[in-house]
């Protein structure tokens, strides 16, 4: 046991791959606090400042005094309090769905309804770069697995027509998360319907960012239908923590009989509920921040493709997501300790998170940050001195 730890350990090391939480505070704000430095936060996805609003904070308070830490138990038990039947109906209504489903991570939204709804002889079609969620929710069922390369369509639609299944699920991320790039729903749900499939979308990274009320990514394409299915988290657009699952009152009824993830966890803090309503409430209503946040995401979008990096080509170049593609790990590496020389916070992204020879730095923004932090960054990164080239289109 101990030779395959330190075995895996070297190899990791030596790849450039061996990971490590790091220490730091207010990891939710534009800076972020280490060892009584600040450095300008550009890796958190609380995209809208949601997680610092005075009045989520305040409603957040004021429910913790009332109900206390805990919701106590799971939400067939004793655990589904008041304010989360209020943040479940609000969720619904701000996806213009008929229901909605609160669970206790976006890790388990997928999980929630893949496993569930998909069994043994039917088929699940599936994006190459899907979150991990969604990639284990796949594994977890017993459904045929069907990988179509990234965001192609026509390739997708070639592998529907020679399917004979029962039941079929299209399964695919709104926003990628470490490309940055939206997926082409419309398309996707021409052939949902077409085909009599489900299609699931994670929204988690365009709930909040996208759609001119924050909706996402169906209100972004502006994509109404019966056979959608949407999961997300509600840790980045809302700001607080927990997941969601939102489609028709058919749908979720039967997940509430059968998803495991929702069944057997203990329902969120009435506090976190409460903090999601008033999220929603402001979100809504808070298109100047939206405009901001899609302002930043261009501006520097266009000033790093400027410098001749490379990044992702995306139909959607307000979104806050920006990976500069360097290639090797250990280049990768270096490149986010100089940033954080020029106190900059940029994760360096690795395999398995991202492919082999694609490492990244991921840029995250956010509505919080000013227009002089953002070129404050760029000015950093003009000046990096490595010791590569690093990859330029």
């Amino acid at each position: 046991m101990n030779e395959k730890f330190s075995e895996d350990f070297s190899r990791w090391e030596r790849d450039g791959r061996l990971r490590e939480a790091v220490v730091a505070d207010y990891g939710n704000a534009p800076l972020i606090e280490k060892n009584h430095n600040q450095y300008i936060n550009v890796s958190s996805g609380n995209y809208m400042g949601m997680a610092q609003h005075p009045q989520v904070i305040k409603v957040a308070q004021q429910s913790l005094e009332q109900y206390g830490l805990s919701s106590g138990g799971s939400p067939l038990v004793c655990g589904y309090s008041t304010e989360q039947d209020v943040l479940t109906q609000r969720l619904a209504q701000f996806f213009e769905t008929e229901r909605a489903l609160v669970v206790s991570s976006g890790y388990l939204a997928g999980l929630a309804v893949i496993p569930s709804l998909m069994e043994d002889g039917d088929t699940i079609f599936s994006d190459s770069l899907n979150h991990a969620s969604l990639i284990d929710a796949c594994r977890l069922s017993k459904a045929r697995v069907v990988i179509y390369p990234h965001g192609d369509v026509n390739s997708l639609e070639e592998r529907i027509k020679k399917d004979s299944s029962r039941r079929r699920m299209i399964v695919s991320d709104g926003i990628f998360s470490m490309d940055g790039d939206i997926a082409p729903l419309p398309q996707l749900l021409e052939l949902a319907e077409q085909y009599r499939a489900w299609l699931l979308v994670d929204d988690s990274h365009a709930i909040g960012v996208l759609g001119q009320q924050g909706g996402g990514s169906w209100q972004y394409f502006d994509l109404h239908s019966p056979w959608i299915i949407l999961a997300s988290s509600l840790s980045k657009g809302l700001g607080i923590h927990g997941g969601v699952v939102a489609g028709s009152a058919d749908v979720i009824q039967y997940l509430q009989n059968t998803a495991r993830s929702w069944i057997f966890s203990s329902s969120l803090p009435p506090s976190w509920c409460a903090a999601g309503t008033t999220s929603l409430d402001i979100l809504e209503n808070s298109l100047p921040e939206r405009q901001q946040l899609w302002h930043h995401s261009v501006y520097f979008r266009t000033h790093l493709q400027q410098m001749g990096h490379r990044t992702i080509a995306t139909a959607a170049p307000e979104i806050p997501i920006i990976p500069w593609i360097i290639g090797p790990e250990n280049d990768t590496l270096q490149v986010a300790n100089h940033l954080r020389q020029g106190f900059i916070w940029a994760s360096a992204i690795r395999p398995p998170s991202v492919p082999i020879n694609s490492s990244r730095i991921r840029f995250a923004l956010t509505a919080n940050h000013t227009q002089e932090q953002i070129d404050y960054v760029l000015g950093v990164i003009q000046k990096l001195n490595l010791s590569f080239s690093p990859n330029k289109d």
